[in-house]
């Protein structure tokens, strides 16, 4: 019964920490269309700009520091969420814009960024029609992570990873 209790106050907490990056992308950046959705069953936020997603929220199932896994996670999920993948990743634990994991989709710009860019950013630099190929597979991703098995990286062919060669 306490374990029950638990894990619906984790979800409670996780919903709120979503509903609280949702706000800081609405009022705090100016994304007007912010959504939560289901990713792979995971709880996730998507902010869009001209119907195409920009930005993905995740929220782990834990409180603390966002973790290398987490990290992983969210951008798996962003490579696959709907129209994707979006171009801005970020992992939150505390809905604070500030605090968290935030990566770029973009093409030729796949890396950690220490920002989100406001709206009206994204709107006046306008996008690129290309976006970036991706190769993400949350699900396997998720049964790596329960079974304990190495999973390999998003972006490096597994024939590339021993010799420490990127794509």
């Amino acid at each position: 019964m306490a374990k029950s209790k638990k894990k619906s106050e984790a979800a409670a907490n996780r919903e709120q920490t979503l509903a609280t990056a949702m706000d800081c992308l609405r009022t705090q950046l100016g994304y007007e269309e912010v959504e939560r959705v289901e990713v792979e069953s995971e709880p996730c936020a998507v902010a869009h700009v001209k119907k195409r997603p920009t930005v993905l929220v995740y929220v782990p199932d834990h409180d603390g520091p966002v973790t290398p896994t987490d990290e992983e996670m969210a951008v798996q999920l962003a490579a696959v969420v709907a129209e994707g993948p979006a171009d801005y990743v970020w992992s939150t634990t505390s809905g604070k814009l500030a605090e968290g994991y935030i990566y770029s989709w973009l093409p030729e710009k796949e890396c950690q960024v220490s920002e989100i860019p406001a709206a009206a950013e994204t709107k006046a630099k306008g996008r690129k029609s290309g976006r970036a190929a991706v190769s993400a597979d949350p699900v396997r991703f998720k049964s790596c992570i329960a079974s304990s098995t190495t999973c390999t990286n998003r972006s490096t062919p597994p024939e590339s990873q021993s010799t420490g060669r990127t794509t």
